[in-house]
């Protein structure tokens, strides 16, 4: 069973060098893709939306020559989400 989800990013800031990078994602969307609830890895992120229209995908967030606060945006959404997404896999559900 695969299955994708939108998860709201709100009020989410994001630190840089365990620092506050004086970034704050507003009105973002978290596009999360299950796998099977019981693979090691039931989810990931797949990409975030921002409002006006800027993608940040994973191929970005995880290139080494990516700028490093697309990285930390990047780890800021999936730290939001993380909890959401778990119990998401474990329901087995895209309703959130």
């Amino acid at each position: 069973m695969i299955f994708s989800a939108i998860i709201p990013l709100d009020d989410v800031e994001v630190e840089a060098n365990k620092k506050w990078s004086g970034i704050t994602l507003h009105d973002g969307e978290a596009h999360v893709r299950f796998n099977h609830p019981h693979d090691e890895n039931p989810w990931y992120l797949d990409s975030i939306i921002f409002d006006g229209g800027l993608i940040i995908t994973n191929d970005a967030a995880t290139s080494k020559a990516e700028h490093p606060i697309i990285r930390a945006i990047w780890a800021a959404a999936r730290e939001s989400i993380e909890s959401r997404a778990d119990e998401m896999a474990e329901r087995g559900s895209d309703a959130w």
